[in-house]
């Protein structure tokens, strides 16, 4: 199975991400973002991560920014939502002054993989 977002127990790091709709692009501009990560195994909800709003986002190889008016956000990870190996699913919760939006839309979900990493010798 292929992951939208794979990191390994204990990783630090940004995933930058456009975000869109049925409609299109979504200008986040004045908005919250927060990646909500539910862990499969439990459905419970361990991770809200709150996002920054613009982001770099890699596309066939060539490193873009993009602003929220163009969508761009970015999820920063610490090693607290990368403590714990497993399979989750996640969403972004895009709230306004007006309206509340979960992308991916429908019954579609992010996936996401914490890895197990292997022991580092201390000595």
């Amino acid at each position: 199975m292929t992951y939208n977002i794979q990191y390994k127990q204990g990783d630090v790091d940004t995933v930058g991400n456009i975000l869109s709709d049925d409609d299109g692009v979504l200008d986040l501009t004045g908005k919250t973002v927060t990646l909500v990560m539910v862990d499969i195994a439990t459905e419970s909800i361990p991770y809200e991560i709150d996002c920054i709003l613009g982001g770099w986002v890699k596309t066939n190889g060539i490193l873009t920014y993009y602003s929220a008016a163009r969508g761009g956000v970015t999820a920063q990870f610490s090693a607290v939502e990368t403590l714990t190996s497993g399979e989750f699913k996640g969403e972004f919760v895009v709230v306004g002054s007006t309206s509340t939006v979960h992308i991916p839309s429908g019954n579609n979900y992010l996936s996401i993989m914490i890895w197990e990493k292997v022991g580092i010798r201390t000595t």
